[in-house]
């Protein structure tokens, strides 16, 4: 309910903020009629002009629409491919008690520390780095003779992870 009323106020805030924009928008428009500034005479060339601006400036949000879907997206699945990570980390480490489990963990806490200052910092690329890192714990799973086939997964969410970078990166 607390959030249908948080959903609630936002569009009633925004609404609000329309009407007043539309109102000192068509104020300021009686105001030059009633004043006679008018120094463009509407003929169809003007509202021609005006549409063009309006299908230009669609344009520009269409294109970047899928941008702000695709950053929505970006986190929830280097979430995913974290915990894909940690999981099976934890599960070798009963097997494989001689697994360096919390070196895995500090490599994982990098890559979401390097994100957050990555999107802090204009022009940043330090989160690719800490993903690569990551390989290091698969090496050494490697060297205590992990299943090959679970090594071949954990590179999966690597790379999924390491895509997920290369996106916010490119947004």
């Amino acid at each position: 309910m607390a959030d249908f009323l948080r959903f609630i106020v936002r569009r009633a805030k925004l609404a609000s903020q329309t009407l007043m924009l539309v109102t000192l928008l068509l104020g300021l428009r009686v105001l030059v009629e009633e004043l006679d500034w008018e120094f463009v005479e509407i003929s169809s060339l003007l509202t021609a002009l005006v549409s063009g601006g309006i299908f230009v400036v669609a344009l520009v949000v269409a294109g970047t629409l899928s941008d702000y879907k695709e950053s929505e997206r970006v986190p929830a699945e280097m979430v995913a491919a974290l915990s894909s990570i940690h999981t099976d980390a934890t599960m070798f480490k009963k097997e494989k008690p001689q697994f360096d489990l919390a070196g895995l963990e500090r490599r994982l806490g990098n890559v979401v520390q390097a994100f957050k200052d990555d999107l802090g910092t204009p022009g940043a690329r330090a989160c690719l780095a800490a993903v690569n890192d990551i390989s290091v714990s698969f090496a050494e799973m490697d060297r205590l003779e992990v299943i090959a086939t679970y090594i071949s997964r954990l590179r999966g969410e690597q790379s999924a992870m390491r895509k997920s970078v290369l996106r916010v990166y490119h947004i």
